[in-house]
Protein backbone atom coordinates (compact mmCIF):
# COMPACT_ATOMS: atom_id res chain seq x y z
CA UNK A 1 0.00 0.00 0.00
CA UNK A 2 1.35 3.43 -0.95
CA UNK A 3 1.08 6.08 1.76
CA UNK A 4 0.54 9.82 1.27
CA UNK A 5 4.19 10.30 2.21
CA UNK A 6 5.32 8.33 -0.85
CA UNK A 7 3.60 10.75 -3.23
CA UNK A 8 5.17 13.94 -1.85
CA UNK A 9 7.11 15.84 -4.45
CA UNK A 10 10.76 16.66 -3.93
CA UNK A 11 10.75 20.23 -5.22
CA UNK A 12 13.86 21.87 -3.83
CA UNK A 13 17.58 21.35 -4.26
CA UNK A 14 19.58 19.49 -3.21
CA UNK A 15 17.29 16.53 -3.61
CA UNK A 16 19.18 14.28 -1.20
CA UNK A 17 18.52 16.67 1.70
CA UNK A 18 14.79 16.68 0.94
CA UNK A 19 14.84 12.91 0.62
CA UNK A 20 16.67 12.62 3.95
CA UNK A 21 13.87 14.62 5.60
CA UNK A 22 11.18 12.35 4.13
CA UNK A 23 13.10 9.21 5.13
CA UNK A 24 13.40 10.51 8.70
CA UNK A 25 9.63 11.09 8.81
CA UNK A 26 9.11 7.58 7.45
CA UNK A 27 11.37 6.14 10.18
CA UNK A 28 9.32 8.01 12.81
CA UNK A 29 6.03 6.75 11.39
CA UNK A 30 4.11 3.63 12.45
CA UNK A 31 5.66 1.68 9.57
CA UNK A 32 8.96 1.19 11.42
CA UNK A 33 10.19 0.67 14.97
CA UNK A 34 13.66 0.62 16.52
CA UNK A 35 15.52 -2.50 15.43
CA UNK A 36 13.76 -2.86 12.06
CA UNK A 37 15.72 -3.27 8.87
CA UNK A 38 15.22 -0.14 6.76
CA UNK A 39 14.57 0.16 3.03
CA UNK A 40 17.40 -0.68 0.65
CA UNK A 41 18.67 1.99 -1.73
CA UNK A 42 16.89 0.21 -4.57
CA UNK A 43 13.60 0.27 -2.65
CA UNK A 44 14.09 3.97 -1.83
CA UNK A 45 14.68 4.71 -5.53
CA UNK A 46 11.48 2.91 -6.52
CA UNK A 47 9.36 4.34 -3.72
CA UNK A 48 10.43 7.99 -4.04
CA UNK A 49 11.35 8.02 -7.75
CA UNK A 50 14.91 9.23 -7.23
CA UNK A 51 18.31 8.18 -8.60
CA UNK A 52 20.66 5.75 -6.88
CA UNK A 53 23.26 8.48 -6.05
CA UNK A 54 20.51 10.61 -4.43
CA UNK A 55 19.31 7.67 -2.34
CA UNK A 56 22.90 6.86 -1.35
CA UNK A 57 23.62 10.42 -0.15
CA UNK A 58 20.33 10.58 1.80
CA UNK A 59 21.03 7.26 3.53
CA UNK A 60 24.61 8.32 4.26
CA UNK A 61 23.25 11.42 6.00
CA UNK A 62 21.04 9.25 8.22
CA UNK A 63 23.98 6.97 9.02
CA UNK A 64 26.06 9.99 9.98
CA UNK A 65 23.29 11.24 12.26
CA UNK A 66 23.16 7.76 13.85
CA UNK A 67 19.51 7.30 12.95
CA UNK A 68 20.50 4.25 10.91
CA UNK A 69 23.23 1.66 11.53
CA UNK A 70 24.95 -0.28 8.75
CA UNK A 71 25.45 -4.01 9.32
CA UNK A 72 27.84 -5.57 6.84
CA UNK A 73 26.21 -8.08 4.52
CA UNK A 74 22.72 -7.37 5.92
CA UNK A 75 21.74 -3.73 5.40
CA UNK A 76 20.78 -0.63 7.36
CA UNK A 77 18.85 -0.86 10.63
CA UNK A 78 16.98 1.72 12.72
CA UNK A 79 18.74 2.36 16.00
CA UNK A 80 17.54 3.88 19.23
CA UNK A 81 17.84 7.66 19.10
CA UNK A 82 17.91 9.57 22.41
CA UNK A 83 14.19 10.10 23.13
CA UNK A 84 14.69 13.43 24.93
CA UNK A 85 16.75 14.78 22.04
CA UNK A 86 14.17 13.62 19.50
CA UNK A 87 11.27 14.99 21.52
CA UNK A 88 12.98 18.37 21.90
CA UNK A 89 13.88 18.48 18.23
CA UNK A 90 10.28 17.76 17.22
CA UNK A 91 9.26 21.11 18.70
CA UNK A 92 12.02 22.93 16.84
CA UNK A 93 11.90 21.15 13.50
CA UNK A 94 9.64 23.69 11.79
CA UNK A 95 12.07 24.00 8.87
CA UNK A 96 12.12 20.27 8.11
CA UNK A 97 8.39 19.86 8.48
CA UNK A 98 7.64 22.83 6.25
CA UNK A 99 10.07 21.69 3.55
CA UNK A 100 8.58 18.20 3.65
CA UNK A 101 5.19 19.77 2.91
CA UNK A 102 6.59 21.54 -0.14
CA UNK A 103 6.52 25.02 1.41
CA UNK A 104 9.28 27.55 1.94
CA UNK A 105 10.18 28.15 5.61
CA UNK A 106 11.61 31.46 6.78
CA UNK A 107 12.31 33.00 10.18
CA UNK A 108 12.22 36.69 11.07
CA UNK A 109 13.88 37.75 14.33
CA UNK A 110 11.80 40.75 15.50
CA UNK A 111 13.53 41.27 18.87
CA UNK A 112 17.03 40.38 20.09
CA UNK A 113 18.49 41.95 23.22
CA UNK A 114 20.01 41.33 26.64
CA UNK A 115 18.34 42.18 29.93
CA UNK A 116 18.45 41.09 33.56
CA UNK A 117 16.09 38.47 34.95
CA UNK A 118 14.68 41.06 37.36
CA UNK A 119 13.27 42.98 34.38
CA UNK A 120 11.23 39.99 33.23
CA UNK A 121 7.74 38.98 34.44
CA UNK A 122 7.88 36.98 37.66
CA UNK A 123 6.43 33.79 36.18
CA UNK A 124 9.40 33.58 33.76
CA UNK A 125 12.12 33.99 36.40
CA UNK A 126 10.27 31.46 38.55
CA UNK A 127 10.26 28.93 35.72
CA UNK A 128 14.02 29.18 35.24
CA UNK A 129 14.90 29.87 38.89
CA UNK A 130 17.03 32.90 37.97
CA UNK A 131 18.34 35.60 40.32
CA UNK A 132 17.28 39.16 39.55
CA UNK A 133 20.75 40.20 38.37
CA UNK A 134 21.26 37.21 36.06
CA UNK A 135 21.88 38.08 32.40
CA UNK A 136 19.19 36.91 29.96
CA UNK A 137 19.16 37.00 26.15
CA UNK A 138 15.65 37.59 24.81
CA UNK A 139 14.75 36.43 21.31
CA UNK A 140 11.39 36.93 19.61
CA UNK A 141 10.92 35.16 16.28
CA UNK A 142 8.17 34.82 13.69
CA UNK A 143 8.15 31.57 11.71
CA UNK A 144 6.64 31.75 8.23
CA UNK A 145 5.56 29.18 5.65
CA UNK A 146 5.42 30.57 2.11
CA UNK A 147 5.64 34.03 3.72
CA UNK A 148 2.57 33.38 5.89
CA UNK A 149 3.22 33.93 9.65
CA UNK A 150 2.25 30.75 11.52
CA UNK A 151 4.27 30.69 14.78
CA UNK A 152 5.38 33.37 17.25
CA UNK A 153 8.20 32.39 19.63
CA UNK A 154 9.68 34.19 22.63
CA UNK A 155 12.83 32.66 24.14
CA UNK A 156 14.57 33.68 27.38
CA UNK A 157 18.09 32.20 27.38
CA UNK A 158 20.23 32.10 30.54
CA UNK A 159 23.56 33.51 29.38
CA UNK A 160 25.59 31.81 32.10
CA UNK A 161 25.25 28.45 30.36
CA UNK A 162 26.75 29.72 27.09
CA UNK A 163 30.55 30.05 26.86
CA UNK A 164 30.09 32.59 24.06
CA UNK A 165 27.22 35.01 23.44
CA UNK A 166 24.35 33.79 21.32
CA UNK A 167 24.21 35.67 18.02
CA UNK A 168 21.20 36.89 16.10
CA UNK A 169 22.39 34.98 13.04
CA UNK A 170 22.41 31.56 14.73
CA UNK A 171 19.05 31.94 16.50
CA UNK A 172 17.59 33.18 13.23
CA UNK A 173 18.35 29.81 11.70
CA UNK A 174 17.94 27.06 14.32
CA UNK A 175 17.69 27.32 18.10
CA UNK A 176 18.24 23.58 18.36
CA UNK A 177 21.48 23.68 16.35
CA UNK A 178 22.64 26.81 18.18
CA UNK A 179 22.30 25.03 21.53
CA UNK A 180 23.48 21.53 20.72
CA UNK A 181 25.93 22.02 17.87
CA UNK A 182 27.27 25.57 18.10
CA UNK A 183 27.50 25.68 21.91
CA UNK A 184 27.75 21.97 22.72
CA UNK A 185 25.02 21.96 25.38
CA UNK A 186 23.25 18.67 26.11
CA UNK A 187 19.62 18.42 27.19
CA UNK A 188 18.33 16.00 29.81
CA UNK A 189 14.59 16.70 29.92
CA UNK A 190 11.95 19.24 29.03
CA UNK A 191 8.85 20.45 30.88
CA UNK A 192 5.88 21.37 28.70
CA UNK A 193 2.56 23.11 29.15
CA UNK A 194 -0.04 23.75 26.46
CA UNK A 195 -3.50 25.30 26.38
CA UNK A 196 -5.87 26.88 23.89
CA UNK A 197 -5.96 30.66 23.59
CA UNK A 198 -7.12 33.59 21.49
CA UNK A 199 -4.45 35.49 19.55
CA UNK A 200 -5.29 39.17 19.79
CA UNK A 201 -3.76 42.64 20.13
CA UNK A 202 -0.07 43.02 19.30
CA UNK A 203 0.36 39.30 18.78
CA UNK A 204 -2.46 39.29 16.23
CA UNK A 205 -0.75 42.09 14.29
CA UNK A 206 2.45 40.03 14.15
CA UNK A 207 0.40 37.29 12.50
CA UNK A 208 -0.80 39.93 10.00
CA UNK A 209 -4.43 39.21 10.78
CA UNK A 210 -7.27 41.73 10.97
CA UNK A 211 -9.32 39.49 13.26
CA UNK A 212 -8.57 37.53 16.44
CA UNK A 213 -7.29 34.03 15.80
CA UNK A 214 -7.67 30.72 17.65
CA UNK A 215 -4.34 29.52 18.92
CA UNK A 216 -2.33 27.18 21.09
CA UNK A 217 -0.01 28.62 23.73
CA UNK A 218 2.90 26.39 24.64
CA UNK A 219 5.42 26.92 27.44
CA UNK A 220 8.48 24.72 27.50
CA UNK A 221 11.61 24.65 29.64
CA UNK A 222 14.58 22.46 28.60
CA UNK A 223 16.99 21.30 31.33
CA UNK A 224 20.70 20.54 31.31
CA UNK A 225 22.13 17.21 32.59
CA UNK A 226 22.72 19.04 35.89
CA UNK A 227 18.93 19.55 36.08
CA UNK A 228 19.12 23.33 35.66
CA UNK A 229 16.70 25.21 33.41
CA UNK A 230 18.56 26.32 30.27
CA UNK A 231 15.87 28.70 29.08
CA UNK A 232 12.15 29.34 29.00
CA UNK A 233 10.05 29.67 25.83
CA UNK A 234 6.55 30.87 25.06
CA UNK A 235 5.28 29.75 21.67
CA UNK A 236 2.03 30.71 19.95
CA UNK A 237 0.76 28.41 17.22
CA UNK A 238 -2.09 29.41 14.91
CA UNK A 239 -4.94 27.10 15.85
CA UNK A 240 -6.40 27.21 12.34
CA UNK A 241 -3.16 25.77 10.94
CA UNK A 242 -1.72 23.41 13.56
CA UNK A 243 -2.84 20.14 15.09
CA UNK A 244 -1.13 18.36 17.98
CA UNK A 245 -1.07 14.57 17.82
CA UNK A 246 -0.05 12.14 20.56
CA UNK A 247 0.79 8.59 19.55
CA UNK A 248 0.42 6.11 22.40
CA UNK A 249 1.10 2.41 22.12
CA UNK A 250 3.29 -0.46 23.26
CA UNK A 251 6.65 0.67 24.66
CA UNK A 252 8.62 -0.66 21.69
CA UNK A 253 6.39 1.31 19.31
CA UNK A 254 5.79 4.44 21.34
CA UNK A 255 6.92 7.75 19.88
CA UNK A 256 7.36 11.22 21.38
CA UNK A 257 4.73 13.90 20.93
CA UNK A 258 4.64 15.01 17.31
CA UNK A 259 3.57 18.47 16.16
CA UNK A 260 1.79 18.05 12.84
CA UNK A 261 1.44 20.92 10.39
CA UNK A 262 -1.95 21.06 8.74
CA UNK A 263 -1.93 23.99 6.36
CA UNK A 264 -5.35 25.01 5.11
Amino acid sequence: MISAMDTKKLKREPLYEQLSILLTELINSDEFVVGDKFLSERQICERFDVSRPTANKAVSALLQKQILEFRKGIGNFIINENSVDRHFHEHLSFTNKTLALGKKPTTNVVEFYKTSAGELPGYITKKIDADDDESITVVKRIRLADQKPVILECHYFRDKFFKENLTIDEVGVSVYDAITKNHGISLMRMDEFIRSCIISGENRSLFESEVDLPGFLMHFTPYTPENEALYFAEVLYRGDIFEFHNRIGPIQKSRPTVTTLSFK
